[in-house]
C-alpha cells in the first residue's frame, strides 16, 4: 500500500462528473475544465490520508480525513453527496494540485459518524496514480 498523508490544512475540491465538460490525460499530467460553480469545496483543517494499492493493472484509491464537530451545511449535505460521482483535486505536501478519479473512473462518497466526529471516504478504482492536475474553469 502507498500512502501520502498530507498534515498541512487543505482544501479539497469535489467536482462532480457531470459538471466535467473536458478532460484530457498524458502522460502524468491531466487537464479537467468544468462548467459552473463547484458548490463543494471543503476547508479540511488536520490531516488528509491519501491511499493506493495496486493489484495487477487496478490501483485501488481512498482519499480520508475527519472533522469534528463538522458544520450543519456540511452535515445536511452529506445524503445528497453520496449520489452523486467525483473528481478530487487536493494540494499535495509539495504544493502541486493532484487529481484523484476520473470520468471513467469516478470516485464515491462515503461518510460515517461517531460521536461529534465525522469521517468521510472517497474510493474509487483507476490505471493510473493520481494526475498533475491544470483546472481550467469555464
Amino acid at each position: 500500500m502507498n500512502k501520502n498523508i498530507v498534515t498541512v490544512a487543505t482544501a479539497l475540491r469535489l467536482i462532480p462528473c457531470e459538471r466535467v465538460i473536458r478532460f484530457f490525460q498524458k502522460g502524468v499530467c491531466g487537464i479537467i475544465q468544468y462548467t459552473g460553480k463547484i458548490n463543494i469545496p471543503i476547508n479540511i483543517p488536520g490531516t488528509l490520508m491519501i491511499s493506493a494499492t495496486q493489484t495487477g493493472g487496478i490501483i485501488k484509491k481512498e482519499v480520508t480525513w475527519e472533522e469534528q464537530q463538522p458544520s450543519a451545511e456540511l452535515l445536511n449535505n452529506l445524503e445528497l453527496y453520496k449520489t452523486q460521482k467525483y473528481v478530487a483535486l487536493y494540494k499535495d505536501q509539495w504544493g502541486a494540485i493532484r487529481m484523484c478519479g476520473n470520468m471513467e473512473h469516478p470516485l464515491t462518497f462515503q461518510y460515517n459518524t461517531t460521536g461529534e466526529t465525522l469521517k468521510i471516504t472517497l474510493n474509487g478504482e483507476d490505471t493510473r496514480p493520481d494526475l498533475y492536475a491544470t483546472v481550467l474553469k469555464n
